[in-house]
């Protein structure tokens, strides 16, 4: 009896979809009836600890903030360099105190 590299690899990837919990996707293609399909397509997306523990959340805190400061962004010169100007003197000042 000779095993292929899916059941060799199954036992460890049950144990291991509890962890990682990765998204299946099923797409069924009928004909007629249920009981004749012409194709059944399954994709399996992986997504890893690191993506779901720190890359998503960094990435919505990020786009939350971005959303935040379109705001203030409205298309007068003036209001632009006078925030350019704002960070300067308070980076400055950061400068004089820190020294």
């Amino acid at each position: 009896m000779t095993y292929t590299a899916t059941g060799f690899s199954n036992p460890v990837r049950v144990i291991f979809e509890g962890i990682f919990r990765p998204a299946q996707i099923e797409d069924r293609r009928e004909t007629v009836a249920q009981h004749f399909r012409t194709a059944i397509r399954r994709e399996r997306e992986e997504i890893y600890i690191v993506d779901r523990l720190l890359v998503r959340p960094v990435t919505r805190t990020a786009m939350a903030i971005s959303s935040m400061l379109r705001e203030i962004h409205h298309g007068k010169l003036n209001s632009y360099a006078a925030y350019v100007l704002g960070a300067l003197l308070v980076a400055l000042l950061l400068g004089l105190l820190l020294r």
